[in-house]
């Protein structure tokens, strides 16, 4: 069993972030998690918004970083929606 992760002893640590998903802390799927999003990161910058991509929808803002205004609208859109659901869960 490795530390930090308690009650799953037979799950793989540092692959697809499973592991990490599920509460371990290791240090084996921390730095598999971060490697992973540092590459995420790198993909997103080098790959920025055309014409070609659909505009006015959230993954478009977030993942291609394009900021026109449909975007920026459904982002801001998705953010009130996510806010309003969790003020109406209290």
């Amino acid at each position: 069993m490795v530390p930090g992760l308690v009650g799953l002893p037979n799950v793989m640590h540092g692959g697809a972030g499973y592991a990490y998903n599920m509460g371990c802390r290791c240090e084996v799927c921390v730095g598999a998690w971060n490697a992973r999003h540092r590459e995420l990161r790198a993909w997103r910058s080098d790959t920025v918004a055309t014409d070609d991509v659909e505009h006015g929808i959230v993954s478009t803002y977030s993942n291609r970083g394009c900021r026109c205004d449909a975007c920026r609208y459904a982002k801001s859109e998705a953010n009130r929606r996510r806010l309003s659901r969790a003020k109406s869960a209290r």
